[in-house]
């Protein structure tokens, strides 16, 4: 209910501002400023900073309001970043309250590998008269998972993470999804990331886990899989895992959406000098689109249910 009335009162404050700036109705200005106020004040008495967010994309207008007197936690840090040198692959990712900031480096390396640096900025104890950093590097990195949003993403501890295509182990040989995390203080993470589906067959019920570079030419499919709510955490032998299950997956009606990974696509020519064969969804392993469509349509069956029920 509470998130229904700040998408009203968006809303409306839309509305107002096209008013005015359509008509250029000027008597409406302190009524437009009223509503604007009411809208942030409750935005940051509720940490609503989804909304927060959405009443600075409204104009540019807005968003100076909010940079100006409501992101107090952000000037510090820019200031920060601005007095040393750095170097920005992709874009620099906020967190929700603009307490940290992180981005991704990549840079050439031998032998067509390359490397991937990620940087952590932020306010230490939300303090804004204390800003540190945080750096790692790692080597033997192939290219992003995600070529149109090169950006780092925050998880629930603050934590800035990165998926990858890279070399997690040195035993392997050839790379795999990853995820690289860092936090504030410098502890680093790399996982190896596995996707988990249950199949349905006359012998029963039999999990299957597939590495990740099955799904980089279907990146709506993959970005939905990788925000599984029922992700598992797991160590085996010197490599740390986490497998992301199906039943946990919220597919948009376009998972089956193909698209060529420029980035895979010269790490193999590079490597074996050959062009990679494409699949699309439809060419996929049976049992793999089968795990896939179950969820989907069991997606709809829930859907339908809740609209009967309400």
């Amino acid at each position: 209910m509470r998130k229904l009335r700040m998408q009203l009162l968006l809303v409306m404050l839309g509305m107002q501002y096209s008013l005015l700036n359509g008509m250029n109705i000027l008597l409406s200005t302190d009524d437009h400023n009223i509503a604007r106020d009411v809208v942030i004040a409750h935005c940051l008495a509720h940490d609503d900073y989804d909304t927060y967010r959405a009443v600075a994309m409204l104009s540019k207008a807005h968003n100076r309001i909010i940079e100006g007197k409501y992101r107090p936690k952000k000037k510090p840090i820019e200031e920060f970043i601005k007095w040393r040198p750095h170097n920005v692959t992709g874009y620099t990712s906020w967190n929700k309250d603009f307490s940290k900031c992180a981005w991704v480096t990549i840079r050439d390396s031998d032998l067509d590998k390359k490397n991937l640096q990620l940087t952590l900025v932020g306010l230490v104890n939300d303090n804004v008269h204390y800003v540190m950093s945080s750096s790692r590097l790692w080597r033997d990195f192939s290219c992003p998972v995600f070529e149109d949003n090169m950006r780092p993403c925050f998880d629930t501890y603050g934590r800035a993470f990165f998926y990858g295509y890279g070399n997690i182990n040195p035993c392997w040989n050839g790379a795999s999804l990853t995820e690289y995390s860092i936090s504030l203080d410098g502890e680093v993470e790399r996982y190896y990331c596995g996707f988990v589906t249950v199949i349905s067959n006359k012998y029963g019920h039999t999990t299957h886990i597939y590495p990740g570079n099955y799904f980089f030419n279907c990146p709506v499919l993959l970005k939905a899989w990788l925000q599984s709510k029922e992700v598992r955490i797991y160590q085996f032998g010197n490599t740390k895992k986490k497998s992301y299950d199906i039943q946990g997956v919220t597919l948009p009606d376009a998972y089956k959406t193909f698209k060529k990974h420029v980035g895979l696509e010269r790490y193999y020519r590079a490597l074996y000098n050959r062009d990679i064969e494409w699949i699309p969804y439809n060419c996929l392993l049976e049992e793999l689109r089968q795990g896939i469509d179950n969820r989907y349509k069991e997606q709809q069956r829930e859907k339908k249910s809740s609209g009967d029920e309400k």
